[in-house]
């Protein structure tokens, strides 16, 4: 959904993609500074500094479209810049995540729901993932649905943002349509596939 604002937002990063360009920052280093503020927030969370916590998760998802704005502007495209963030992308939702997961199981009040909502939730966001790189590599396109990755940040982010109450209600809304998500994709490329 979010996903047809992309070409919006890229055009917005561009000068400062640019800046980065000249300044010779290469679109590697800037998935790095990503996925680092990612692991830093979830280590914040952990700690229950969940407000601080949201701010690297902007900073991380500005890093997170600075990458390609660069690569493509300065034509540095490269197969291991592809892999590179697209790990880096699984590793920052990982690593949220778990942050969430130890505050929850650390916090003096363990609660199973949480725990259950933070395995579902990370599952879930990861077989999306799973679905479309699979579908790629068998040379199928695979893209859209209800929860992407621009979807859940801003899921992960306005929950951590609001506290506990907030996060769970996030957490099981993200672990619904992340696995419905999944299915629906299964089945497009079901469609797509199929012999006629």
């Amino acid at each position: 959904m979010i996903e047809g604002l992309r070409p919006i937002y890229n055009k917005t990063l561009l000068p400062l993609g640019r800046f980065l360009g000249n300044a010779g920052i290469s679109p590697n280093v800037i998935t790095t500074v990503g996925i680092l503020s990612f692991c830093v927030g979830g280590v914040l969370i952990a700690f229950g500094f969940w407000k601080t916590a949201v701010m690297l998760l902007i900073l991380g998802s500005m890093m997170d479209g600075l990458d390609g704005v660069v690569a493509r502007a300065f034509d540095m495209q490269s197969i291991f810049g592809e892999i590179f963030d697209s790990v880096g992308d699984r590793i920052t939702e990982i690593s949220w995540i778990a942050g969430l997961l130890y505050w929850f199981l650390h916090c003096g009040r363990p609660e199973n729901l949480a725990v259950e909502l933070c395995f579902a939730a990370i599952t879930g966001s990861i077989m999306v993932s799973y679905v479309r790189a699979r579908a790629e590599g068998a040379g199928l396109k695979c893209s859209g649905g209800m929860m992407q990755r621009p979807e859940r940040l801003i899921v992960l982010g306005v929950g951590t943002f609001f506290g506990p109450f907030t996060i769970l209600c996030g957490l099981a809304i993200l672990s619904i349509t992340a696995w419905y998500t999944t299915f629906e994709r299964l089945v497009r490329i079901f469609m797509e596939t199929k012999v006629k």
